[in-house]
């Protein structure tokens, strides 16, 4: 990569279009469908503000986590990268996985950032492929708990409920399987050994999976971190949409039942090929609250949960995102590389 990549970084502005013309619709929709909008606006006015502060905080401590979550698989390299920088970078990527179809979209910008901090290719893709792995251990799990200890189970999703579970097993199954195929990557070396016209691509195999497996030294202490963070990220983002859940009800107090359907919420979109799960969202929300609240009570929900949950992260990462690309295309001179001793032999 040279200097001038900075400035080839696209931002997908189709995706930024699709995000802004479905959010006009789902307002539309609300304000004119589902309750009288003057009803819908009376109860947003009348919402706590403790709650919308919390949730919002809630997020903010989310994106810190997720930092640290990137800041402990790089620690394993022994390279030293900055926090601030590790923050902003983490609020960017997510802006990209909400205007993008899927959530891991901000995978390759979070690869050229560490690239950009020293890192080789092979460094960062390791780096990151690790991290996002644990973090996807980490949602199993959490998604996992909250299935289990789930006793008043809504009746709208009741029929479906097993399958659920189901899905989240294979995906779970899936994942530890992708860790297990990469940690084991080097045995294919020979493979890659083969492309003896493309020589940098065993080279970069071999960085990959070297880095892939640092992760795990230390009686893979390192891993563990991630997960505990990456679970911590997952925790915090679900308990801002039960915040917002909360601040509706007649006698706020916050639940468990509260916290698990935020949760569900907040999962329903994160598989579907739609940029921020624009519109699912707001379908689910109906369907799975349409006995629990009012009308005007749910369209004021589905607004607040929508600008707090993907707007306001929308906001701030296309800010972040900017100010990286920003200070990147700005920076002059070759990039220098370097190396970390004795990093092979950690893995032995």
């Amino acid at each position: 990569m040279e200097k001038s990549e900075a400035k080839r970084i696209k931002i997908s502005w189709k995706g930024i279009a699709f995000l802004v013309a479905a959010a006009v619709v789902t307002i539309i929709v609300v304000f004119t469908k589902l309750a009288d909008p003057e009803q819908i606006w009376a109860v947003i006015e009348d919402y706590p503000t403790k709650y919308l502060l919390l949730a919002v905080a809630a997020i903010v401590l989310a994106w810190l986590v997720d930092a640290l979550r990137i800041k402990i698989a790089v620690s394993t390299t022994g390279f030293t990268i900055s926090y601030p920088l590790l923050v902003i970078t983490m609020i960017a990527t997510h802006f990209l996985g909400l205007i993008t179809p899927f959530t891991a979209t901000g995978v390759p910008f979070l690869i050229y950032i560490l690239y950009r901090c020293r890192l080789s290719v092979g460094q960062a893709a390791g780096i990151a492929s690790s991290a996002s792995l644990g973090a996807q251990v980490s949602l199993v799990m959490l998604v996992s708990l909250i299935l289990t200890l789930m006793t008043n189970i809504p009746e709208q999703i009741a029929p479906y409920f097993s399958y659920l579970k189901l899905i989240v097993a294979l995906y779970g199954i899936g994942v530890i399987g992708a860790i297990c195929l990469l940690s084991y990557g080097h045995k294919f070396r020979s493979l890659f050994e083969r492309f003896t016209k493309y020589p940098n691509v065993s080279l970069w195999f071999n960085t990959f999976v070297t880095s892939f497996r640092q992760i795990f030294i230390k009686r893979g202490i390192y891993f563990l971190g991630v997960i505990i963070c990456g679970f911590c990220h997952f925790a915090l983002l679900y308990l801002a949409g039960c915040f917002l859940l909360t601040g509706l009800q007649a006698n706020p107090s916050l639940s468990f039942e509260n916290y698990s359907i935020a949760a569900l919420l907040g999962l329903s979109p994160s598989f579907t090929p739609i940029p921020g799960g624009a519109g699912i969202s707001e379908i689910f929300s109906v369907y799975m609250l349409d006995d629990t609240f009012p009308d005007d009570r749910l369209g004021a929900f589905i607004i607040l949960w929508r600008s707090v949950i993907f707007y306001f992260p929308a906001v701030a990462g296309g800010l972040a995102a900017a100010y990286l690309i920003l200070i990147w295309s700005k920076k002059h001179g070759p990039r220098q590389k370097m190396e970390v001793p004795g990093s092979q032999n950690q893995l032995e």
